[in-house]
């Protein structure tokens, strides 16, 4: 009997072989030569039998991805699309319907994509197309991070998009000014506290500004 890691492994395997709507004796091979390095030698035989019986249209998926993430941590998930790019590359190629398959999974399991891509150049099976995709979005999610980031730090220091680095740095002073402690000596406790809330939004704002 397999351990229930195992067989998931097992029935994720046999639907990433049977991409192609078939599975072929090279498909086989490229299996059992991938499994000697997941399996002890007691479980390699079963393993590989189990994947060549496996119908995946019997796969319920929801079943088993509520249940792999259960069960799994994240390097027990890097594991498994590392199990997954050793069986498709063992060819010395990476499909598109298999890199596909392997990210739709990645993403499924949640796995973040930096580290599906640094698993990717990894094996140096380069997909050039899906790259670039993959590298364009994960850049336009950064820069419209960064943007908004930027926009939360004008409206803290009360300044426009268009202002330059003089006047980014006349506006902090002044507000550093308006806010430090210094400037109110008979402050309440509630008062002193919001003065340094407002010098640490301001100081937060400027840092991000003059990046």
């Amino acid at each position: 009997m397999l351990p229930s890691f195992d067989w998931q492994l097992i029935l994720i395997t046999a639907a990433l072989a049977n991409i192609d709507g078939q599975f072929s004796y090279f498909e086989e091979y490229k299996i059992k030569k991938t499994f000697k390095h997941f399996f002890n030698a007691d479980l390699q035989v079963l393993a590989c039998e189990s994947v060549s019986k496996v119908n995946v249209k019997d796969i319920t998926w929801s079943i088993l991805i509520s249940e792999f993430n259960a069960v799994t941590t994240v390097p027990d998930r890097i594991q498994l699309l590392t199990f997954l790019f050793e069986v498709a590359c063992t060819d010395g190629s990476l499909a598109d319907e298999e890199l596909s398959f392997i990210h739709q999974l990645s993403t499924t399991f949640k796995v973040e994509e930096l580290q599906f891509l640094h698993l990717l150049d990894k094996y140096k099976m380069w997909n050039k197309t899906f790259r670039s995709k993959e590298m364009e979005k994960l850049n336009h999610s950064i820069e419209t991070a960064q943007e908004s980031e930027k926009l939360r730090a004008l409206t803290i220091l009360g300044l426009t998009f268009n202002v330059d680095e003089n006047q980014i740095k006349r506006r902090y002073r002044e507000l550093v000014k308006k806010h430090h402690p210094d400037a109110h000596p008979n402050l309440t406790s509630s008062e002193l506290i919001f003065h340094k809330k407002q010098l640490f939004k301001i100081n937060k704002a400027y840092e991000v500004l003059l990046k």
